[in-house]
């Protein structure tokens, strides 16, 4: 297992294991989420809830983009984060968490994610536009 990572099983759902990323404040980087994540064998599909705490040096979610089964995002205080692009494709994703990215300034992709229901944008303060909720 990685430093400041810690993939755990949290409830079996009818039969399937539900898996859930916890990863410890000062621990996590850009590039160990993009190591986890893309490591051979690792079940992106089966990861339906995701905590990352605070990260100055992730600037882009690229590494996301293939957890199709994500539910539960929460990527708050992301502070050179400007975009959320990469998200556009997750379509089971029915909560975001947002809040303090302090330098958010677009959010037009969650335009495409119709099932999302709850998001959160608190003190995103160079948010321009909202025109990615309007769905």
């Amino acid at each position: 297992m990685l430093a400041g990572c810690a993939v755990k099983p949290v409830r079996h759902v009818r039969g399937q294991m539900v898996n859930s990323i916890t990863m410890k404040s000062g621990e996590v980087n850009a590039g160990l989420l993009e190591l986890i994540l893309t490591a051979p064998g690792f079940p992106t599909e089966m990861v339906n809830n995701l905590l990352v705490p605070p990260c100055a040096d992730l600037t882009h979610l690229d590494a996301l983009t293939g957890l199709t089964g994500l539910v539960w995002l929460n990527i708050s205080g992301l502070d050179n984060l400007v975009n959320v692009d990469d998200l556009g494709a997750l379509a089971n994703l029915k909560q975001l968490t947002l809040s303090r990215c302090k330098k958010l300034e677009n959010i037009d992709a969650l335009a495409n994610l119709t099932a999302l229901v709850d998001v959160d944008l608190y003190g995103c303060k160079r948010l321009r536009s909202i025109d990615g909720l309007a769905n």
